[in-house]
């Protein structure tokens, strides 16, 4: 019964086909039949009058640490103004080293974990909508090999521009090369962009939307 439902759900689903399929960021009026208007995910994405998440990933950043003091290796990372999450990954497991988080905050040190023993490659941390300065990894690494970070990533949350009202909302997406990206009535989706849209966004060009 439960999979009748879904499927009558996704059958009667509010979906709409843009009128441009160019690889490059569109922008489309939202229709009031479709106030949560998305692309599919895995596509850059967001709505005006909205708040939505920016990533700003460093792959293969091949950090190497501070060594002052002799049996730590220090890492400064400074995330983005918005910052509410970091992801961290090393080139080699930690093999169970002590390892502690914390930051600088707006009303004082904030500390994530202290001397908090690590097996694997991969730390995170997350704080809300409270921002950080920069944000220091430290890791025990006594007799390990010394640690490298390969790549680090922040989430931030980007809040609605004051100029910006629901009157005339507007979903901003990246086409990419190859199918046509399809928009549908998609409630409860993340809006999400890599990098900030504001350097990101050129040669931006409107669609009309023709229902499918």
């Amino acid at each position: 019964m439960t999979g009748l439902i879904l499927t009558a759900l996704v059958v009667g689903q509010v979906c709409f086909a843009p009128s441009d399929a160019r690889p490059g960021w569109k922008r489309a009026l939202i229709p009031d039949e479709a106030p949560r208007l998305a692309a599919p995910d895995g596509i850059d994405q967001y709505r005006s009058a909205e708040t939505y998440e920016t990533v700003n990933e460093y792959p293969m950043a091949s950090l190497q640490g501070w060594t002052g003091r002799v049996g730590k290796t220090e890492f400064e990372l400074k995330p983005s103004a918005g910052a509410c999450e970091l992801e961290v990954e090393f080139a080699e497991p930690l093999r169970g080293a002590k390892v502690s988080m914390f930051a600088s905050g707006p009303f004082g040190p904030m500390i994530f974990m202290r001397e908090v023993r690590q097996p694997g490659k991969t730390l995170r941390a997350k704080w809300g909508k409270e921002g950080v300065h920069w944000v220091k990894v430290v890791v025990h690494d006594h007799f390990r090999q010394e640690p490298v970070i390969q790549r680090w990533k922040a989430v931030c949350n980007t809040p609605v521009a004051p100029t910006e009202t629901p009157v005339e909302r507007w979903l901003t997406y990246l086409q990419p090369p190859g199918k046509p990206v399809t928009l549908c009535e998609r409630p409860g989706v993340t809006m999400r962009v890599h990098g900030d849209p504001n350097g990101l966004v050129t040669d931006l060009v409107s669609v009309e939307l023709t229902r499918k």
